[in-house]
């Protein structure tokens, strides 16, 4: 599922528990450079954002250099991952989706 497909689904959800309003949802997006968070809720017009995080971790330029994605590097991914998780929860996120670009 694409970024973009995702997001859809959160601005119309199909399923009961996202139609809820005020119940948040979360979104992990691992991307070449950086890992970001969306925490959401579904309000009368649309997503409000409760809060977003960014982590810069630079994976695109590891596989530009090397070829691949060191050990140091994909630690400190699961790491930043991790954390934004942590912090989805901890806002009562119901459901959390990872996306990985």
């Amino acid at each position: 599922m694409t970024a973009h497909e995702l997001l859809a689904r959160l601005r119309h959800p199909t399923d009961a528990l996202a139609r809820i309003r005020g119940v948040p949802v979360g979104v992990i997006d691992v991307g070449s450079n950086t890992i970001r968070l969306l925490v959401a809720v579904a309000g009368a017009r649309g997503l409000v954002t409760v809060r977003q995080e960014k982590a810069f971790v630079g994976l695109g330029a590891e596989i530009h250099e090397r070829g691949r994605i060191g050990p140091a590097e994909l630690e400190e991914a699961v790491a930043a991952a991790r954390e934004q998780a942590a912090i989805a929860q901890s806002l009562g996120a119901e459901r959390l989706e990872v996306l990985v670009a």
